[in-house]
């Protein structure tokens, strides 16, 4: 005997409740796995159904991103069947005739099912598929009440969907501000600080917390001078005039506790749609080592000058005296002074 005409009438009630919960349900959650079995939980019960499984489709195939009252064994063997070349490239129509077919087989005939798709913006982004455990086959208004709520279930995904894809982006910049070896800062349109990174927190010798929140010109001071024009100077010259204008900036950075340190400072522009200045952001850049080493070439170069300077002089001294005209050299004299430029070269060929 058939147990659908006594509970029709409630389920027609109850499926319109269930479409003004998930109007309100749906735009409230982000998390993309609660929501698909919230979806699921939904729709199972908004049909009377027992079983069912929400799809999605991805770059490598179709995946069982959600599943409820389905035999551990059949999502296992379903699972990498979906996963196939040969059915990656269903469309929607093909993927219900074979989950039909698959589920009649697997349940000996006493299942049956319907599945929609969860398409938004002319995109197919999933497929819902609901089993039943008698033969009455789904009506017409199942199909359009599983649409209606399939249809606000398509752009709950993909605002899901999105956002996660948000949240892992900003992971992935996240990790990268945190592993550069250069201090980051972003500032806003206002030259404010909106965050710093670990490098130059240590780099500057204060928490992040004291550094946030600041105007720019509180943070980077300069000790004397630096070379280039600071980054208040080149904003009320009209910087940046294209999105690729970047500017740089060395000095010495005064710091909290001394002593200042030498930096390198590249601040690169991020313009808006309209070309108005939305964020800064800045690459700090230790080069204490460089100007160690341009030191220490200095100091080289100014021994390496004195040393050839005695040896070049004295042989330009001996060989401007054997060359004078009014005197005459005896062979011992003309010999020392010979032996002299001969050693004084020998000094230069070993530098």
């Amino acid at each position: 005997m058939s147990i659908v005409p006594s509970m029709l009438p409630d389920f027609r009630v109850r499926q319109r409740d269930y479409l003004l919960e998930i109007s309100r349900a749906l735009t409230q959650e982000l998390d993309l796995e609660k929501l698909l079995a919230r979806i699921l939980r939904i729709s199972i019960e908004m049909l009377a159904g027992q079983a069912g499984i929400i799809a999605l489709k991805h770059d490598d195939g179709w995946r069982v991103a959600a599943a409820h009252g389905i035999a551990p064994a059949f999502l296992s063997y379903l699972s990498p069947l979906l996963a196939e070349e040969k059915v990656r490239e269903l469309d929607v129509s093909e993927l219900n005739r074979m989950l039909k077919e698959l589920t009649y087989t697997a349940s000996m005939g006493l299942l049956n099912g319907t599945g929609l798709p969860l398409a938004t913006r002319g995109q197919v982004i999933g497929v819902i598929f609901i089993f039943r455990n008698y033969a009455d086959l789904f009506t017409p208004n199942d199909r359009v009440l599983l649409q209606s709520f399939a249809d606000q279930a398509a752009i709950a995904v993909l605002n899901a969907q999105l956002y996660g894809q948000v949240s892992y982006e900003k992971q992935r910049l996240d990790a990268l501000l945190e592993s550069a070896a250069d201090g980051i800062l972003i500032l806003d349109a206002g030259l404010t600080i909106e965050r710093c990174n670990g490098a130059f927190e240590k780099m500057f010798g204060q928490s992040r917390e004291e550094i946030t929140n600041k105007n720019h010109s509180e943070i980077i001071k300069w000790k004397k001078e630096p070379q280039g024009n600071t980054l208040e100077e080149s904003v009320a010259n009209g910087w940046p005039l294209t999105p690729n204008a970047t500017l740089y900036v060395e000095g010495d950075l005064e710091r909290p506790f001394p002593p200042p340190l030498p930096v390198g400072i590249t601040y690169a522009p991020l313009i808006d749609e309209e070309n108005k200045l939305r964020n800064v952001i800045l690459s700090v850049r230790d080069i204490t080592h460089f100007r160690n080493a341009d030191e220490i070439k200095a100091t080289f170069i100014s021994i390496v000058s004195h040393e050839l300077r005695t040896p070049v002089a004295l042989i330009k001294g001996y060989a401007s005296t054997l060359r004078r005209d009014d005197a005459k050299w005896d062979k011992r004299t003309i010999s020392d002074s010979l032996q002299v430029i001969e050693e004084e070269a020998d000094r230069l060929s070993k530098w």
